[in-house]
């Protein structure tokens, strides 16, 4: 059984008939079993909520999914908990019953089914975003989500501010240009450039500045999103740093040997022991064997 059918089938069990201005009572009556239903879902869910009560055993349930989304719109869904009597039902009201793809019993249409699809909705849209923000936050990668083109963040992750040394609060809604963040603006200029007219922009090399001052250099891709109705830019990059700083001590150590190798004034040489080749020799050798330097 599929979770809106399920959660469908929970709803039907619990009867929640409106007297209809009848002087009757019992545990089919009033809306509470449904409300206690409500609120034990949602907080499996994590979903925030709020009980409101309206007259004894009948309560408003509210929850709220709060925007991931700058500026979006406010949607509101609406159902109420009760259902009409079950008088001359042929079948048991509040034994849900599924038959060729249909699920019989009181208030399986009005309005049961329609509150198990929003709330089964609902339930996605807060797994959703919990998986997405797990990763967007605690992918070991610096990850910003800025407006486009104008490079107000929007959002940053655990990684970028572990990096660059700034909170949240200090860069959402500031431009990166004001915060000096791009170490050269001409290398963000390019990047919107290529954006603009590619979409997207992969091994991208450039360098950031950190709160303190400190130079960060990185490597990444952009992409051009749409958040709501408003184009925005996704950074992802690594924080390459280190590697090259070992590349540029390696290179240095390269050319100080070869400064030192060219330079000896005694003869070397280096040969392949496997092959019996010469690999390279220094100029000193090359005289001694009678060949032009080089």
């Amino acid at each position: 059984m599929s979770d809106h059918v399920a959660a469908l089938a929970d709803l039907v069990r619990r009867p929640s008939v409106n007297p209809m201005g009848r002087d009757v009572s019992g545990p089919d009556y009033l809306e509470g079993r449904v409300s206690d239903w409500l609120v034990q879902r949602f907080s499996a869910a994590g979903i925030p909520w709020v009980r409101q009560p309206v007259a004894p055993g009948r309560d408003n349930v509210l929850a709220r999914l709060d925007a991931t989304q700058p500026a979006a719109p406010v949607l509101l869904w609406d159902a109420h908990q009760d259902t009409v009597p079950a008088d001359g039902m042929t079948i048991e009201p509040f034994a849900p019953t599924v038959r060729d793809g249909r699920l019989y019993g009181r208030g399986a249409c009005d309005v049961k089914g329609g509150m198990a699809a929003m709330l089964t909705a609902l339930e996605r849209l807060q797994d959703s975003e919990e998986r997405f923000s797990k990763i967007f936050l605690r992918t070991p990668i610096i990850v910003a989500i800025s407006t486009f083109p104008d490079g107000r963040y929007v959002e940053v992750n655990e990684c970028f501010t572990r990096v660059l040394g700034y909170s949240p609060a200090e860069v959402v809604g500031q431009r990166a240009l004001d915060l000096g963040i791009w170490n050269d603006p001409q290398e963000r200029a390019e990047l919107v450039r290529r954006v603009t007219l590619e979409g997207r922009v992969a091994d991208f090399e450039y360098s950031l500045r950190t709160r303190s001052g400190e130079l960060v250099e990185v490597i990444g891709a952009a992409e051009r999103i749409v958040l709501g109705d408003q184009p925005c830019l996704m950074f992802i990059a690594q924080d390459v740093t280190a590697r090259k700083q070992a590349e540029r001590r390696l290179r240095q150590s390269q050319n100080t040997l070869q400064a030192v190798f060219g330079g000896m004034h005694d003869a070397l040489i280096v040969a392949d022991i496997g092959t019996r080749r010469l690999v390279e020799a220094n100029a000193a050798a090359a005289r001694l064997l009678g060949y032009p330097p080089g």
